[in-house]
């Protein structure tokens, strides 16, 4: 096995230190590896929910609006700048009812999506009901979903676009589908002072988005086949009848938006002849059917950007994010290239700007930065600083996040990132692996709470995005099909193995923990390597795949059987093989499961089951269940608890 060296990246406190201002000193003292003392109050401020979540700025210039973190709920806080940024509205909702998101539709009127909290969770989810309000809090008006309806409305709600200062768009999603056979959508006017609605176009695929062209023209709809693992496209024809769109793309192909003429629709996709399936951008003209070739990266997918539904760049992420500009003459995506270059390629979002682009409102993070919100002036060509998302973390020192790349034992290339602990941590070091969930999905470089956790406990953390993550072409997820017990683990494993071999991890104090899909690889890569780890903690994990198919909430989505098949395999000897929960006797470290009671992604019955025959066999476990939590604890008490149950659980099982 070939092992490479780390991707170093220039350090950026500096740059940052003169451009933000002033750091501190590190928040607490590293503990010794000797002894592990639990630092309450660094985990009380990492699992606490950032204050100021979001702002944007009216089209005039007139208010921000400030999405806040009060009561542990969501809210919007009116600022009026003509009077120094007094709060003028503070828009909260009593009961189970909270703010989900929020959109400027005019100078004055503000669209607010929201969520509920249902009897017995903790976790709120969007209620698709969607209600409207003046920036000083007059002209309340319930738009849209089941409130707006006297419950005759059973739909849910999503915006699309401002069509003029009064009017919006919204896809109309019927409830009674969510889980069912005939989610045909449908695309609808809203009035925002009225309340009224008028149906534009109902779709004709599965689950559709409607997409319409910059002069608010129905053009497109975007939703799945038949089979329901294909994405389909369709076109209405010069009879208004929708049609399927062919192309030369695989069966995952997905349109963007229009370009300025309307003459050509924006596609996401790979050919079928690519062999890696890496995404590009492609112009795909409904005229002459040419396609253009506009961006794609060799290696990684890239991530659409956009400015008032125009494309104008995209991001990239092969070790750390690049922002790559498509249209040099936009202002927003101007901000965004000079802003990331001064702040040593630092990731920025959340753009709103003024109409005429005169004042833009951005956020900005890095490894070491959690989210701080800057308003630009192009007039003054200046940048100051509004919020940081969190204030008890402003003037607080992080631990940097290093991109990492090595050869797996095929001689596959594997990236991931590495946060080390302070630097009177001497290598090697504890070595904490933490597998990312989906699987299909993937780790990136930014601020990271859950490694600064550990960082700040004197614990090295990696992260691998093993086959079978998404992000680095098709090919590369389709590797990890039929191979969560396998070849994914394998990587995870060797990434580990190459930690110890570079002289950073302590072969004696290495350990595995994840959540979701890396809840399962914390128990299956310690079954493939027993000697490897010395503890492992599996959170809201997948432990039986048998089960995975008869319990849990992904077998009820729209082609929910078919991907379980596709990803898992349906070779019954071969998923007993890849369980954890069925070959526990190959387990020889301690254990620790940890579930919400009320998970339906990965059902609680995978930690009962692995309970039982953990019990069976007599091997050491500890134990920790929440009720009224789901794929992940919610409430800030129940991730406190979370963290100090897992330090404590390490604290008592290094070295032995």
């Amino acid at each position: 096995m070939k092992f490479d060296t780390i991707h170093q990246r220039k350090k950026h406190c500096n740059l940052v230190n003169a451009l933000v201002g002033t750091f501190l000193l590190c928040m607490v003292a590293v503990p010794g590896l000797a002894e592990l003392q639990i630092q309450t109050s660094l985990i009380e401020s990492l699992v606490k929910k950032p204050q100021f979540q979001s702002v944007k700025i009216s089209p005039l210039g007139d208010y921000f609006a400030v999405l806040v973190t009060h009561e542990e709920k969501r809210a919007v806080v009116i600022l009026d700048r003509k009077q120094n940024n007094k709060a003028i509205n503070f828009i909260h909702f009593s009961g189970r009812t909270m703010v989900a998101d929020f959109h400027w539709v005019s100078p004055e009127r503000i669209l607010i999506e929201k969520a509920m909290f249902v009897p017995g969770f903790e976790a709120p989810r969007s209620s698709g009901q969607l209600w409207a309000v003046n920036a000083d809090g007059k002209v309340v008006v319930d738009l849209f979903g089941f409130s707006a309806r006297k419950g005759k409305q059973a739909a849910h709600g999503s915006f699309v676009k401002a069509l003029d200062d009064r009017k919006i768009l919204v896809m109309s999603r019927p409830w009674s589908s969510v889980r069912g056979k005939q989610n045909y959508n449908t695309l609808v006017q809203v009035d925002t002072f009225s309340g009224k609605t008028k149906k534009l176009r109902r779709g004709s695929l599965r689950g559709s988005t409607i997409l319409v062209d910059h002069n608010n023209q129905v053009r497109l709809e975007v939703g799945s086949g038949e089979n329901l693992q294909e994405t389909v496209i369709a076109y209405l024809d010069d009879a208004n009848n929708w049609q399927r769109l062919r192309t030369p793309f695989n069966k995952s192909l997905m349109p963007l938006t229009f370009n300025k003429s309307n003459d050509a629709v924006y596609l996401s996709g790979y050919k079928k002849a690519d062999e890696k399936g890496i995404a590009g951008i492609w112009q795909l003209s409904l005229e002459s059917g040419e396609i253009t070739p506009i961006y794609q990266h060799p290696r990684v997918d890239p991530s659409p950007v956009y400015d008032k539904h125009h494309l104008i760049g995209v991001w990239t992420e092969e070790f750390y994010p690049e922002y790559v500009t498509l249209a040099a003459e936009n202002t927003k995506s101007q901000i965004r290239a000079a802003v990331s270059k001064a702040f040593d390629g630092s990731w920025v979002g959340g753009l709103s700007s003024t109409r005429d682009y005169s004042e833009t409102v951005l956020a900005l993070q890095s490894d070491q930065l959690p989210v701080q919100f800057y308003l630009y002036n192009k007039d003054k060509n200046k940048l100051s600083k509004l919020f940081d998302s969190a204030p008890w973390l402003a003037g607080k020192e992080f631990q940097p996040m290093q991109a990492i790349e090595f050869n797996a034992r095929d001689g596959q290339d594997i990236t991931g990132y590495l946060t080390e602990p302070a630097a009177d941590v001497p290598r090697p070091y504890p070595l904490i692996v933490i597998p990312h969930g989906g699987p299909h999905a993937r780790d990136s470089w930014g601020f990271n709470p859950e490694h600064q956790i550990f960082a700040g406990h004197g614990f090295g953390v990696l992260s691998v995005n093993f086959r079978g993550s998404s992000g680095y072409g098709e090919a590369f997820q389709a590797a990890g099909y039929g191979q969560w017990g396998g070849t994914t683990q394998f990587d995870i494993i060797d990434a580990t193995r190459w930690a110890i071999a570079e002289g950073l991890a302590d072969p004696k104090d290495t350990h595995i923990y994840g959540a979701s899909f890396g809840g399962y690889s914390a128990l299956q890569s310690p079954i493939l390597a027993p000697d490897l780890f010395q503890t492992a903690i599996g959170y809201v994990g997948v432990y039986d795949l048998p089960f995975m198919t008869r319990k849990g909430n992904v077998k009820h989505y729209r082609g929910g059987i078919a991907y379980l098949n596709n990803t898992l395999g349906t070779d019954p000897a071969e998923l007993i093989a890849q369980s954890p929960a069925r070959n526990v006797d190959k387990l020889t470290i301690p254990v620790f499961i940890i579930h919400g009671e009320e998970d339906e992604q990965a059902h609680f019955g995978h930690a009962l089951k692995l309970k039982k025959a953990l019990d069976k066999k007599g091997h050491p476990y500890r134990w920790l269940t929440k009720k009224g939590e789901e794929h992940g604890f919610y409430k800030e008490e129940n991730q406190l608890e979370l963290y100090q149950a897992m330090l404590g659980f390490l604290a008592d099982n290094r070295g032995k």
